[in-house]
């Protein structure tokens, strides 16, 4: 009994907010391919099309994913995931970015664009 009740709760959550999930996402995608763009304007970097909120990138000489990682830390206090240490990558150098608002994704951009 309990369970059907907690259903038709998630159920009433869903059909509330449907439309504003939608609206957030539809956001979201829009960003995101703009945010890969713009990354893809660097030459130490090459961003894959993502369809989650973060974006795969493959680290270009002269940089490493542990030396871009650091760098853009103590440089400009931005954090973004060295991958370079997963199963899978070991023919690459790569890091994960995340995809947030334009003005987030606006700071990261000008901080790689000083490492350029």
């Amino acid at each position: 009994i309990v369970l059907i009740g907690w259903f038709t709760f998630g159920q009433q959550i869903v059909e509330k907010y449907s439309e504003e999930y939608k609206v957030a996402c539809s956001k979201v995608a829009k960003e995101r391919e703009r945010f890969v763009r713009e990354l893809n304007k660097f030459k130490i970097i090459k961003a894959y099309p993502s369809a989650g909120n973060f974006v795969l990138c493959e680290v270009l000489r002269p940089y490493t994913a542990k030396r871009l990682t650091t760098e853009l830390w103590l440089q400009s206090k931005c954090l973004i995931k060295d991958c370079s240490w997963k199963k899978g990558f070991k023919k690459g150098e790569f890091v994960r970015l995340a995809v947030k608002s334009e003005n987030d994704n606006n700071l990261l951009l000008s901080a790689l664009s000083r490492l350029s």
